[in-house]
């Protein structure tokens, strides 16, 4: 049995397609600060002794998903500080 007309069935309601830069390029690109890797050292540090009963306060994670408006990710960044100061006895 033979076909007419062959309708396209895939990517249908594809209307753009972005190739995303794999990991490994994003970090010979954008390598890590001096700052932001000792800030990802002591928070590992700091979790490990939470999970090891080490230190007694609540280990919270969180943050958005995605970011999709940079300005409105900073402010909540900022929100997020704030807030990370103010209940540091409490929380990590």
């Amino acid at each position: 049995m033979q076909r007419a007309h062959i309708q396209s069935i895939d990517d249908t309601r594809i209307q753009e397609i972005k190739e995303l830069l794999p990991p490994s390029h994003v970090l010979r690109e954008f390598p890590a600060s001096e700052r932001a890797a000792q800030t990802t050292v002591q928070a590992r540090h700091d979790i490990h002794r939470i999970l090891h009963g080490a230190d007694n306060r609540l280990l919270v994670i969180i943050g958005p998903c995605s970011i999709h408006d940079v300005r409105a990710a900073r402010e909540y960044a900022e929100n997020l500080k704030r807030e990370k100061e103010r209940l540091q006895a409490d929380l990590l």
